[in-house]
C-alpha cells in the first residue's frame, strides 16, 4: 500500500494536469489500478523465478540433511495459480485507497501543491 500511496504522491501534478484536460474520476481509478495489477503481476513472476530452484535446492539439501535421502520436488498447479490470485486481489486492495485519494484531488489544489 505504500507503494501506491508514494506513487500516486510523486504523480499528483500529473494526476492535476490530466484532470485539468478533462481526465474523469474513472479514468484515473483505472489508470491507478492497472498499474497496480501489472505491478502485482511482475512481482508474482519474480517470486515465481526466485522461489522455485530455491524451493528444489532446499527440498534436496533439507532431505538429504534430515532423511538421508532426497526429497520429491513437485509444484502444485492449483498452488501457482491461488497464489497469482491472492497477489492481484492485494494489489488492488492496496491501490484503492491511494486512487480514492487521487479522484478526490481538485484541480486547483494540485497546481498548488508544487
Amino acid at each position: 500500500m505504500t507503494t501506491m500511496s508514494s506513487n500516486v504522491l510523486e504523480r499528483t501534478r500529473e494526476i492535476g494536469i490530466m484532470r485539468a484536460i478533462g481526465a474523469s474520476n474513472v479514468a484515473l481509478l483505472k489508470m491507478i489500478l492497472i498499474e497496480a495489477i501489472l505491478t502485482g503481476i511482475l512481482s508474482w513472476i519474480l517470486a515465481a523465478v526466485i522461489a522455485i530452484p530455491i524451493s528444489y535446492i532446499l527440498s534436496q539439501s533439507l532431505g538429504e540433511t534430515m532423511l538421508n535421502t532426497s526429497l520429491d520436488f513437485a509444484i502444485s498447479p492449483l498452488g501457482f495459480v491461488l497464489w497469482f490470485g491472492v497477489v492481484v486481489l492485494f494489489s488492488i486492495a492496496a491501490s484503492l485507497p491511494p486512487a480514492r485519494s487521487a479522484t478526490r484531488l481538485t484541480v486547483r489544489d494540485v497546481l498548488a501543491y508544487e
